[in-house]
């Protein structure tokens, strides 16, 4: 039912978007077959339908916020911190605040639910955080 009301609202071609989390999260060349098979099967119901797919994989996608739900984007694994030497417990800590988080909000520090930032995933573009994991993921070989 729900793959057939966007072909009849004239609707031929779907986005479908993933990251690179979704398919590498327990760690490097670690893939997790069982999400790429129900994508497969996602995939085939939307063919099915008639539907032409734009699939949108990584790096593009996950270029395209702050790195990982962990310091306030998505789309990239947890274990790439451990990998660039970065300790997720320092972050959003009040003495780095690399990253902003909304699920850490209000900090200990300034207890004001009020006080929270207007957040959009590009409020962490000029943090710490951000330039830190894209120099390294785009320059390091020059800069690390």
């Amino acid at each position: 039912v729900h793959l057939a009301r966007p072909g009849g609202w004239g609707f031929n071609m779907l986005r479908f978007p993933f990251t690179w989390e979704a398919i590498e999260h327990a760690g490097p060349k670690n893939y997790d077959y069982e999400f790429i098979d129900y994508t497969i099967c996602v995939l085939q119901k939307c063919k099915d339908y008639g539907f032409r797919v734009y699939l949108d994989p990584p790096p593009r996608h996950s270029e395209s916020h702050p790195w990982s739900r962990f310091s306030g984007g998505s789309g990239v694994p947890y274990w790439t911190l451990a990998a660039c030497g970065i300790n997720p417990q320092h972050i959003t800590d009040m003495y780095t605040e690399a990253a902003i988080i909304h699920c850490e909000y209000p900090p200990a520090h300034a207890p004001d639910p009020a006080a929270l930032p207007a957040m959009i995933w590009s409020t962490n573009y000029g943090r710490l955080f951000s330039q830190t994991v894209f120099t390294l993921f785009f320059a390091g070989r020059d800069f690390a």
